[in-house]
């Protein structure tokens, strides 16, 4: 496990015992990343709820990013991220949503996740898991969003390059035909 928050958005690391039978019960939001099958048992022991494993997630049928199980609400969803190389990567991303707890299970560091973090205030006295999970998503947006606007930035700049590209060799061979007109002229 990664973190758990608090109904005061405060965040506790997790070297906890993985063999508790429950958890804080102020605990609003679970963020696993790269969890190992302990960490997944104890969590879903801990809370009574299926958190997806990393091939669940990763499933490419698109009845499988969405459930409902009674007031349950099971998410998966791919989010892209940047690599070590700079190149675009997508990553699977879980989310269960009950009334009481959020749970995220990822495997990878999140941009978006960690400007949520470093955005909430702890002293909002509406932290529960639905606003929780609302405001994620928001982050989650809000950074695609921005990757899609830097990628749109990069394509017209890219693409005004070419132009001005285009029109210095269209200009270049105006001026070569001059001269060379001029050249023929003068003989």
């Amino acid at each position: 496990m990664r973190a758990l928050y608090t109904s005061s958005g405060k965040q506790g690391q997790t070297k906890t015992d993985l063999s508790v039978a429950t958890l804080p019960p102020d605990i609003v939001w679970i963020d696993m990343l790269d969890p190992d099958s302990m960490e997944l048992n104890c969590v879903e022991r801990c809370t009574g709820l299926h958190v997806p494993r990393r091939d669940e997630l990763s499933e490419i049928e698109s009845s499988s990013y969405l459930k409902i199980d009674g007031e349950t609400l099971y998410l998966s969803t791919p989010i892209v991220f940047e690599g070590e190389s700079h190149a675009a990567i997508a990553t699977s991303v879980g989310f269960v949503l009950a009334r009481d707890c959020l749970i995220t299970v990822r495997f990878q560091e999140l941009t978006a996740f960690r400007n949520f973090v470093q955005q909430t205030q702890p002293a909002d006295p509406h932290y529960d898991s639905v606003r929780t999970f609302v405001r994620l998503m928001e982050a989650i947006v809000d950074r695609m969003a921005d990757k899609l606007e830097n990628v749109g930035s990069a394509q017209n700049e890219a693409a005004l390059f070419r132009v001005n590209e285009q029109r210095s060799r269209a200009m270049s061979s105006v001026l070569h035909t001059f001269i060379n007109f001029g050249e023929h002229d003068a003989s």
